[in-house]
């Protein structure tokens, strides 16, 4: 899937699932995928990141980055 998708974040070990208002489903992703220093994360973090298979229909994320608040992104409506 092209594009990137604004998302909120849940940590784990040394992984973490991508919650996002497009998909049904959590989307995986492994902290290798992060650019980024991985100790910045905490969780409600907004992230953009690319889809990728990762075998079989199963997706997860990659080119996962922090996104500045700066920004100003919304990523859902009242």
């Amino acid at each position: 899937m092209a594009g990137m998708l604004l998302s909120y974040i849940c940590l784990k070990e040394n992984f973490g699932f991508i919650e996002t208002v497009s998909l049904d489903e959590e989307v995986f992703f492994h902290y290798t995928c992060y650019d980024g220093n991985v100790g910045e994360l905490t969780i409600g973090s907004l992230v953009e990141y690319h889809m990728a298979c990762r075998g079989g229909s199963r997706m997860s994320a990659e080119n996962v980055k922090l996104v500045p608040k700066s920004k100003g992104y919304i990523v859902s409506s009242l």
